[in-house]
């Protein structure tokens, strides 16, 4: 796969995405486990399950479709309406319905975990990243607009602690779209804030010596 094949792979993308929102998954089960310990212990279950039905559609096995995938996590939301998983339920069957091709349910499913998400969480910007790249993804023109000014602002706002990721795609879009300076500004400005191992400050170094 070449660099420009790369950037407009958007599976590879919400793949990466939802990884690290994954593993943000098992901080936050562990400081919140002996809170409604009972309660809580049965959602973790059913979404355990649910991600297995997730992985086994991501790898293609015929063994579940993304409906089975989106039916989990309904479920799994349906049943546990009250836990702290709801917005890791909503993100995951957001996903499972963008693959069906269902874009403006996807959109609002996520728009739903964005609200049901505390400001004051770790991961609340990484959901609101993840929202703007969909909607920058949709074929409604005002939609995609939105997605990029919320984008642009997101990558201004100094308490998003993934800055670095909001430039990085901020040029990325640009890159696809063929504006190249505009690609070339973004990824400038977020190597002079990211720090040494930011893994989208590594991605935007080997891009501008591709275009060099």
């Amino acid at each position: 796969m070449n660099l420009q094949e790369l950037v407009q792979n958007k599976e590879v993308r919400n793949t990466i995405i939802l990884a690290i929102l994954a593993l943000a998954i098992v901080g936050a089960w562990f400081g919140y486990k002996l809170y409604s310990k009972s309660y809580e212990e049965g959602a973790h279950n059913l979404f355990a399950q649910a991600m297995q039905e997730y992985n086994q559609a991501l790898q293609g096995d015929n063994l579940s479709t993304w409906k089975d995938v989106e039916h989990a996590f309904e479920v799994a939301h349906q049943k546990y309406s009250k836990s702290h998983l709801v917005p890791y339920f909503l993100t995951y069957e957001s996903d499972a319905v963008l693959r069906q091709g269902d874009e403006k349910r996807a959109l609002q499913l996520m728009q739903d975990a964005v609200k049901n998400l505390s400001s004051n969480s770790p991961i609340y910007y990484l959901y609101k990243i993840k929202l703007s790249l969909m909607q920058m993804d949709s074929k409604d023109k005002d939609i995609a607009h939105q997605g990029k000014l919320t984008l642009e602002n997101l990558a201004q706002e100094n308490a998003n602690p993934y800055k670095d990721m909001s430039l990085y795609y901020l040029g990325n879009n640009a890159f696809v779209n063929g504006q190249i300076n505009e690609a070339k500004n973004s990824w400038q400005k977020m190597m002079q804030i990211a720090s040494k191992d930011s893994v989208w400050a590594n991605a935007a170094h080997s891009k501008l010596e591709f275009l060099s």
